[in-house]
């Protein structure tokens, strides 16, 4: 606060006070003194409060920065200090286990277990602050709930004048470690504008189950559902990405954020973009960038089993599971950029070029020159994918930074025919998945975020770190192709595809595909299967086991038109192979 106690007033960057009348200037010394010692008191509290209640609440305009990315104005937060949830404006905490649910015209509509099957009856005692934190605490009750539920938890949902549309949605977020734990952070339509679920879609920043401690790997969810309503027998659509790096997540805070555009949604954890999708649609009523172009709501919820962690008995959860405490530090939504907004996708079409990149804040500049793209969540720097006991996943869109001959080796370095801006300033034909689900089959595909298209003779490198020494070495690829005699090799420390030995490296596997299927049904009359994700298969091999230490391995297609999805790493035998993905039956 700037103070002037000059003639010309009092000046704050609260206020305007003007100059004390003639009567106060003929005070005595110590009434003056007693006076200004009043002004200055008042003015004190009024800054505190001002800024207590600007770091808090709803007001914009506020000075709290994103945890990462471009500078934003800050639309509104909750930062759950105090000893009681702000119910009265913000959050609706949500009681109930889905059999009391009524239609928009009153009449009963139960939805017992959410329609996942889950064991939970949400509950008010269960949603408290606690240390400066939201907690949906997860309990085991002694006797059943009056709705018959022996396990309770915590639900809370944003009111309306708290929705989102475009911009940055943020949560500081400890997950809670225990079999069953099913933690969600994701965003609903305020008005199904485009038909029931999931026609007016739906967005999932963070999804998770199961949670184990290290060295066990945490999957992390982050998906659209869109398509046409279920209820009317349509299909579904699903986008998304998995994140499972090899370490578990559990017990210890992180971020975890969206930032939504009209033609793009980007996912983070920490500082680390593992995700990016532009591919969605919606029913025959859906048009332009629907359904994400209306008011979506915030919901935060604890579930415990059903359908995620396939968990559908108490009697499969181990004794001492409970209690679990789902935390979560704030909620902040920032307001999208002027560069978001006006973004469209280049691709398919030629790279970015940093010209380019510099006169817009959407693309992530200075990028590292070599090195891998992973990055290590405790530190923010660069590491290798870890190759542990964990099943680690190598997404293939994850591929080392350097460039052409480097990082990769494409056929057509200067154009991505795909439609993923993951990587902007790579040709790497980059595509995204849009899964179609048909009606009556199971509504939620296995999303795993971006494929590469390999044409033959093209590579990708990943780098990574082998920790220990390992008996055995598997690779678990999801991959798509029609081809009856696809295939690839991975190498490992040598970038010649054709003669790996000659120059040091390794040959670690060679792989053969399963021809994939192509599904009979089309997604909607004015969406046909072109527009749409290939069929998946998921197949394992045995691969040559690597010594511990520094390496960096190849994928090298000797194929065209070879989609892979993925490559899981364990040192244990998976155990479905192959499996089919959905609508492809």
């Amino acid at each position: 606060i700037k103070m002037n106690l000059k003639c010309q007033g009092l000046s704050t960057s609260l206020n305007k006070i003007k100059c004390p009348s003639p009567k106060l200037r003929n005070l005595s010394k110590t009434q003056k003194i007693t006076f200004f010692g009043v002004v200055f008191v008042v003015l004190g509290l009024i800054v505190l409060l001002a800024t207590f209640f600007s770091l808090k609440s709803n007001d914009s305009g506020g000075k709290i920065t994103p945890f990462s990315g471009v500078e934003r104005d800050l639309v509104w937060n909750d930062e759950f200090t105090g000893s009681n949830l702000n119910s009265d404006d913000i959050w609706t905490i949500y009681i109930g286990n889905g059999c009391e649910e009524v239609a928009d015209d009153g009449q009963p509509a139960p939805n017992c277990g959410f329609g996942n099957e889950e064991l939970q009856s949400y509950e008010e005692s269960n949603v408290y602050l606690e240390s400066g934190s939201l907690v949906l605490e997860a309990r085991l009750e002694e006797t059943p709930l009056p709705n018959g539920n022996l396990v309770s938890s915590g639900k809370i949902t944003s009111k309306e004048p708290y929705s989102v549309l475009y911009g940055r949605v943020e949560a500081k977020i400890t997950l809670p470690i225990g079999t069953s734990g099913w933690p969600a952070f994701f965003l609903l339509p305020v008005n199904e504008t485009y038909g029931a679920w999931p026609a007016s879609g739906e967005i999932d920043i963070l999804e998770s189950y199961n949670i184990r401690e290290s060295p066990n790997s945490t999957p992390i969810l982050s998906s659209l559902h869109y398509g046409e309503s279920l209820y009317e027998e349509g299909n579904k659509g699903q986008n998304g990405c998995v994140m499972m790096d090899g370490h578990s997540l559990g017990g210890e805070p992180h971020i975890f954020a969206l930032e939504w555009a009209p033609e793009s949604m980007k996912f983070y954890v920490d500082d680390f973009q593992f995700c990016e999708m532009t591919q969605w649609w919606t029913g025959d009523v859906g048009q332009g960038n629907s359904p994400y172009d209306q008011p979506f709501y915030i919901i935060i919820a604890f579930a415990i089993g059903g359908q995620v962690p396939q968990v559908y008995n108490l009697t499969d959860i181990p004794d001492g599971t409970f209690p679990m405490k789902y935390v979560i530090d704030y909620i902040r939504v920032y307001d999208a950029t002027e560069d978001e907004m006006s973004w469209t996708n280049p691709f398919p079409g030629e790279i970015v070029s940093q010209i380019e990149a510099e006169n817009s804040t959407f693309y992530l500049l200075n990028e590292p020159t070599s090195g891998p793209y992973h990055y290590d969540l405790g530190t923010g720097e660069q590491t290798p994918f870890s190759i542990t006991a964990a099943t680690v996943r190598i997404d293939m869109e994850h591929f080392d930074y350097g460039g052409e001959g480097v990082g990769y080796h494409d056929l057509d370095p200067d154009y991505n025919f795909g439609t993923n801006p993951l990587r902007p300033f790579d040709g790497v034909d980059l595509y995204e998945e849009n899964i179609f689900i048909p009606y009556g089959s199971f509504k939620f595909g296995n999303s795993a975020g971006s494929y590469v298209k390999f044409m033959k003779d093209e590579w990708t490198s990943y780098s990574i770190l082998v920790e220990d020494n390992y008996y055995f070495l598997f690779v678990e690829i999801r991959h798509s192709t029609l081809a009856v005699d696809a295939t690839a090799k991975i190498i490992v420390d040598s970038k010649n595809c054709l003669d790996p030995i000659s120059d040091g490296g390794m040959i670690l596997g060679e792989l053969d595909f399963v021809p994939s299927h192509v599904p009979s049904t089309d997604p909607s009359a004015n969406y046909t299967l072109s527009d749409v994700s290939p069929c998946w298969q998921t197949q394992y091999w045995e691969l040559t086991v690597l010594p511990p230490g520094a390496h960096t391995i190849v994928f090298c297609s000797n194929s065209d038109d070879l989609n892979i999805s993925y490559m899981d790493f364990s040192p244990y035998q998976p155990v479905f192979d192959p499996i089919e993905g959905p609508g492809c039956e």
